[in-house]
């Protein structure tokens, strides 16, 4: 189904083959685009295998766009930054959502980069979002608490002023900032013991999938 686009309907089965009642997965936008991020150098990283690929180190992120993708005459696929205008839609079931929550918004727990920002980004999320936190809803943010290969060379204030820059790029708005949709920055406390127990699994191979995704760099970083 969603190879042909029907994503909804996707959607729809996968929460029904899993038995999902209380909680809920939702497509920010059915709307198509490439993600790309700029860095502080000038230089450009495209496609979120490539955002993320630790064989490819790169310099600090400066913002996350958005971008189209177009063939040249040669056959050779080219890539233009996404107006405003362009930017994709979010989906009307996502907006219902943020306007009909009750409690709170939590975002987080996540690559900033390319798993938290990219919903941001969308038309139409930040503003709502934005509208909820003034009717007095609180929006909290709950930072990722180990490191990214994308979010490296970046503490937490650079890592939201990556989020408000890509917001402003993203609406056309510069007069944006991270303050209208985050009410609140939750740095969960974290024991010794849970960490060395994290580093040891993954130095020591007990959680594999883990250890694959380091680099010699990253080892020696963690020892």
């Amino acid at each position: 189904l969603a190879t042909h686009k029907d994503l909804d309907e996707a959607l729809q089965r996968v929460h029904k083959v899993l038995c999902l009642k209380e909680n809920f997965a939702l497509s920010v936008s059915n709307d198509e685009a490439t993600l790309a991020v700029k860095l502080v150098d000038g230089s450009e990283v495209i496609y979120q295998r490539n955002i993320s690929d630790p064989e490819k180190p790169y310099a600090p992120v400066r913002m996350l766009v958005f971008k189209k993708m177009f063939i040249d005459k040669e056959g050779k696929e080219q890539f233009t930054d996404m107006s405003p205008e362009e930017t994709p839609n979010a989906h009307p079931w996502v907006i219902q959502v943020i306007q009909n929550t009750l409690k709170a918004i939590v975002m987080g727990m996540g690559s900033v980069i390319d798993s938290i920002l990219p919903n941001l980004i969308v038309k139409g999320v930040p503003e709502a979002i934005a509208q909820r936190k003034k009717q007095g809803l609180p929006c909290i943010y709950i930072p990722k608490l180990t490191w990214d290969y994308q979010t490296k060379g970046l503490c937490l204030k650079d890592m939201l002023l990556v989020m408000e820059r890509s917001i402003q790029n993203a609406t056309g708005n510069p007069d944006f900032r991270i303050e209208d949709i985050i009410s609140l920055v939750v740095i969960p406390v974290v024991s010794d013991e849970t960490r060395d127990k994290y580093y040891k699994s993954t130095l020591e191979g007990e959680d594999k999938g883990k250890r694959k995704y380091l680099n010699p760099t990253g080892i020696s970083l963690l020892e």
